[in-house]
């Protein structure tokens, strides 16, 4: 995690549903225990606004804002990134933006072709990409 390689001194964690505990979320990140337990929750915050990207872009943004931070590491999966990048430089001009992909399982990176799960997902991402490039 971020936090423990000191690559971030505090988090956000945008999007959450209202019903999902702090503790669940570091449970859920396949961690080894030695290294949940190094994790400071103090220093994670957990935005329950965001329900979509856009949202998730404004919640950090005022988040962004009350705690006048500079620079930030998005982190998302591969194939969202291009789209959050765009929604997320509307909303924080002026912020750095570092981006930090992630490398699901169930994404089939090296072998796309092969897998519908993949490929469906690559279009939908693409084809909302493309609407938040124009402002839609």
């Amino acid at each position: 995690m971020l936090l423990n390689h000191k690559a971030a001194p505090v988090m956000l964690i945008s999007g959450v549903a209202k019903v999902t505990p702090k503790e669940k979320i570091l449970e859920n990140q396949n961690l080894p225990p030695e290294e949940i337990k190094q994790i400071d929750p103090s220093k994670i915050e957990v935005g329950r606004k965001a329900i979509n990207t856009v949202g998730n872009a404004k919640e950090t943004a005022d988040w962004v804002a009350a705690n006048n931070i500079k620079s930030i590491r998005l982190v998302t999966s591969s194939y969202h990134m291009p789209r959050a990048l765009v929604e997320f430089r509307k909303h924080l001009p002026g912020v750095t933006i570092i981006p930090h992909p992630v490398f699901p399982a169930d994404f089939k990176r090296d072998n796309w072709r092969n897998s519908e799960f993949t490929r469906n997902l690559i279009l939908i991402e693409y084809t909302k990409y493309l609407l938040a490039s124009i402002g839609k």
